[in-house]
């Protein structure tokens, strides 16, 4: 008995499995494609993005590595 419990309860498992992959591709498939090159309106930049940073004064000095030469 346990083990006719067992392959029902696997072959529920299996079949609710396969009814979710089924299902996941049914509604992948039904997806409507967009193509990359056609936008719907025209983009148009009306800003102009004029940052800038300055220098850190505050920072921690660090080491400068490019004179640094490794024991031999």
């Amino acid at each position: 008995m346990t083990r006719i419990k067992a392959v029902l309860t696997g072959g529920l498992i299996t079949l609710l499995l396969c009814l979710v992959i089924v299902g996941v591709v049914l509604v992948v498939s039904d997806a409507q494609p967009v193509q990359a090159e056609s936008a719907g309106q025209p983009v148009v930049m009306t800003t102009i993005d004029n940052t800038y940073y300055l220098p850190l004064t505050d920072a921690p000095p660090q080491r400068d590595i490019t004179q640094q030469q490794f024991a031999r």
